[in-house]
C-alpha cells in the first residue's frame, strides 16, 4: 500500500504528508495535557513533543521510501531476469551422461531399453529436425557403380 502512494505521488509528498499526520495527533495530545496538568508541563516540552516528529517523520520517511523504491526496483528486474531465464530454459533441452549407441547400425538405446533410429532418438528427445544427404564415401559406396555418377562426379 505505501508502495503504490509513492509511486503515486512521489517521495517528497508522501513524507509531507506522512509528517502532517504525525504531528497532529501529537499536537492534539499535547494540548490535552497542557490543559489538564497546565502547571507541570512546560511550554518547552511541548514545542520539543511538536517539533521533534514533524522534523523526524519525513526524514526517516524520505528513507523508508528510498528504500522501498530501490527494493521494488530490484525485485522488478530479478523478476524479469527470471522470466527471461525460465524462457531460455525451455527452449533447451540438453543431453547429459553416456548415450548407448550401436557399434554398427549406430541405433540409439533409449531409457526403456528400446534402439531407436539416431534421427527417431533426437527427434523425440530433442528439438532437432533432421535434413538428409549422403557423404562422399557413402554415395560412392552406393552410386559408383554407376555411369551417371562418374559423370556428375566429373562435373563437380
Amino acid at each position: 500500500m505505501f508502495l503504490d502512494f509513492l509511486k503515486k505521488y512521489g517521495r517528497i509528498k508522501v513524507c509531507l504528508v506522512g509528517g502532517v499526520f504525525v504531528a497532529i495527533p501529537t499536537a492534539l495530545v499535547s494540548l490535552i495535557l497542557l490543559s489538564h496538568f497546565q502547571g507541570y508541563i512546560d511550554l518547552l516540552g511541548i514545542l520539543l513533543s511538536l517539533g521533534l516528529p514533524m522534523v523526524a517523520t519525513p526524514i526517516i520517511l524520505m528513507v523508508l521510501s528510498k528504500s522501498i523504491l530501490s527494493l521494488d526496483q530490484a525485485n522488478t528486474q530479478l523478476n524479469k531476469k527470471n522470466e527471461e531465464l525460465e524462457k531460455a530454459i525451455n527452449e533447451i533441452k540438453t543431453l547429459k551422461g553416456l548415450l548407448p549407441i550401436c557399434s554398427s547400425c549406430k541405433k540409439i538405446r533409449d531409457d526403456d531399453g528400446y534402439w531407436n533410429k539416431l534421427e527417431t532418438y533426437f527427434a523425440n528427445t530433442t528439438e532437432l529436425q533432421f535434413s538428409h544427404g549422403l557423404c562422399d564415401d557413402c554415395a560412392t559406396a552406393l552410386y559408383g557403380q554407376h555411369d551417371w555418377f562418374d559423370k556428375s562426379k566429373q562435373q563437380t
